[in-house]
């Protein structure tokens, strides 16, 4: 039995020996396609100091923030002062200016209208008809000429001081 016994002690030890070495290629392999280490390398003590050190920074963030908030409600209270007393000061200035120009004008006469009297409006005794073929000739004559004044001009022609006297010369 002692043989048998030395054969399983021997069989133990290799195969110990190779799981080592399996493990080791194993992790090797993982390590190289980017894995997690198989061992840790944090402790709880590091994430303490850590959580520590973002605590401290909140605290003076949040302190930081109070100082700004009070310098910000002082800028808006002096930029309220401030538009408030540019509005009082346009305003007094503006009456400043009204009254100057009062007092330097003349009393003007009140029984005769500023304006002249509109033009007549009182309906003619035509008939509907006939106004309507006046107006109808108004309207085509302006329209015509507008028509020409446009092809004159999207034609290219230009006036000015420079005519043509013949195809292909252009005299002053």
């Amino acid at each position: 039995m002692t043989d048998l016994s030395g054969k399983f002690s021997g069989f133990e030890g290799q195969i110990g020996t190779n799981h080592t070495e399996v493990m080791e290629a194993l992790n090797a392999i993982i390590s190289g396609l980017g894995g997690a280490p198989t061992t840790p390398g944090t402790t709880l003590t590091d994430v303490v100091t850590a959580l520590t050190a973002i605590n401290s920074n909140l605290v003076n963030m949040r302190a930081a923030d109070a100082l700004f908030y009070a310098a910000t409600n002082s800028l808006l209270d002096q930029i309220a002062t401030n538009t408030d007393t540019i509005i009082n000061n346009n305003s007094l200035n503006a009456q400043r200016l009204i009254a100057a120009i009062l007092s330097t004008s003349c009393p003007c006469d009140t029984t005769n209208p500023l304006l002249p009297n509109p033009l007549d409006v009182t309906p003619t005794p035509l008939v509907d008809d006939a106004k309507c073929r006046r107006i109808q000739f108004y309207l085509s004559l302006f329209s015509t000429w507008l028509f020409d004044v446009a092809n004159y001009g999207s034609s290219g022609a230009a006036v000015g001081r420079w005519r043509c006297c013949r195809p292909g010369r252009i005299r002053r």
